[in-house]
């Protein structure tokens, strides 16, 4: 998801127990596919809980507008952040 001033987030709840959200380590290089496109792009886990805050709106504002899934339903508006919700900051690679 992307916050208004366009910082990019990818997030997962329960990080610990995803096989990616494990091993990705700050600056970890990757990639990210959008629309057939590949991006090469840094991984940065967010700590700080300010931003947290701010891409945790970004979502459950994306979700209000682009629905969710069977795994990902849409929440309310003032939906809390969950305690186990992480983030990770991606900036390009170029």
């Amino acid at each position: 998801m992307a916050t208004p001033d366009g910082q990019l987030f990818l997030s997962c709840s329960a990080c610990e127990r995803k096989f990616w959200g494990r091993h990705v380590k700050d600056n970890d290089h990757g990639r990210l596919r959008l629309n057939g496109r590949v991006y090469p792009v840094v991984f940065n886990r967010v700590m700080d809980q300010a931003v947290l805050d701010r891409a945790w709106a970004a979502r459950v504002k994306k979700l209000q507008v682009y629905g969710g899934g069977p795994y990902n339903p849409v929440p309310p508006p003032d939906a809390k952040r969950p305690k186990d919700w992480s983030t990770f900051q991606l900036r390009s690679a170029i």
